[in-house]
């Protein structure tokens, strides 16, 4: 997030002994806070928050130790919930000894509904969100029915061991080089694509929809001849028997890939963990825990506030079909492959 990130804060409601006990209303102990970080990144010498580069180096850089202590104040004694928090605000917070659960868009985007995925930096709470981590077979078992749902529709007639190039967003954090500041793209790989290419049978880059026509990516990827520009969908394109292999710096199509049993090539260390590695003793955050549809219920809430896991709901909820697709007005070109075709 460029302009500001979100927080939500908890504060637990406690007895007269000083023990926790359970609420009838979650709401009435939190509050959301916006935090600006360009405004935060300002504050600081040499400032490189001009530009969308400099304030995402920015905001993944040391904070002044004044500012640290002015960030994670306010937040003290509660448990602060966000979505997709930058680094430096997810490390002024665990240096603070302050709990997060941070909320990341879970990158499998062809299952029953839109997926969320939860990171902290508490053990405990690490523990109750694998309670409701989604079953990575129901992924797999997804990625079949899209199959069969290709095998309807018009033949591609891709050549047998084709290769898809996939691009991104080009000022997404993802691809940020936090040594250098600078965001990367797929020109600065060019050998390694250039001996990929001659490796391959066929070669298709599919664009990111949000990549302008003139980004860096775009020239370097007309550079290579024997690369195809294609807008075919990407789940029809995964979905071909003839696709062998998918590469990207870091895309989350790299992960959708391996799950309909594609190779992958990463030229990119990916921006977020996924999986079940729970936080270290030291301190950081463990894996970020893709959910199912239970993370969003009143009932697993209460049990993250109170810390008590008997509270949670014996048997782990299913994706509802569309609920949080259709609430949040995102497909990801998901549509396409879900219509019914003649």
């Amino acid at each position: 997030m460029s302009a500001g990130s979100t927080a939500l804060s908890a504060r637990p409601q406690d007895s007269q002994d000083g023990t926790s006990r359970r609420r009838p209303g979650i709401a009435d102990s939190c509050r959301i806070t916006i935090i600006s970080t360009p405004r935060i990144c300002s504050k600081q010498r040499a400032c490189r928050c001009r530009s969308k580069a400099g304030d995402a180096f920015c905001r993944s850089r040391p904070c002044r130790p004044e500012i640290s202590e002015a960030l994670a104040a306010p937040f003290r004694g509660t448990l602060v919930v966000g979505y997709e928090l930058p680094d430096l605000l997810c490390r002024i917070f665990d240096e603070a000894g302050i709990a997060v659960i941070d909320l990341i868009l879970y990158p499998v985007r062809f299952l029953d509904d839109v997926v969320f995925a939860a990171r902290t930096n508490r053990a405990a709470l690490h523990r109750l969100l694998l309670h409701d981590m989604l079953d990575p077979r129901e992924c797999i078992l997804r990625a079949g029915f899209v199959r069969s749902k290709a095998s309807f529709m018009r033949p591609l007639g891709l050549t047998p061991g084709t290769t898809i190039i996939l691009g991104q967003v080009p000022d997404d954090r993802s691809v940020l080089d936090i040594g250098t500041g600078r965001f990367t793209h797929l020109g600065d790989h060019l050998p390694a694509l250039i001996d990929l290419c001659a490796r391959s049978a066929a070669t298709l880059f599919k664009p990111h929809p949000y990549d302008p026509p003139d980004s860096a990516t775009r020239k370097a990827m007309s550079s290579l001849r024997s690369v195809t520009s294609t807008d075919i969908n990407l789940y029809q394109l995964l979905a071909q028997p003839e696709t062998e292999t998918v590469c990207a710096l870091n895309s989350s199509g790299l992960i959708e890939a391996r799950l309909f049993g594609k190779q992958t090539i990463a030229l990119k260390e990916p921006a977020v963990r996924f999986g079940e590695a729970p936080p270290t003793d030291g301190g950081g955050f463990g894996d970020a825990v893709p959910q199912n549809a239970g993370w969003y219920s009143p009932r697993t809430w209460e049990a993250l506030l109170a810390g008590h896991e008997d509270i949670l709901s014996k048997t782990p909820s299913s994706l509802e079909k569309d609920r949080l697709r259709r609430a949040l007005n995102a497909d990801w070109g998901f549509g396409h492959i879900d219509r019914v075709v003649a």
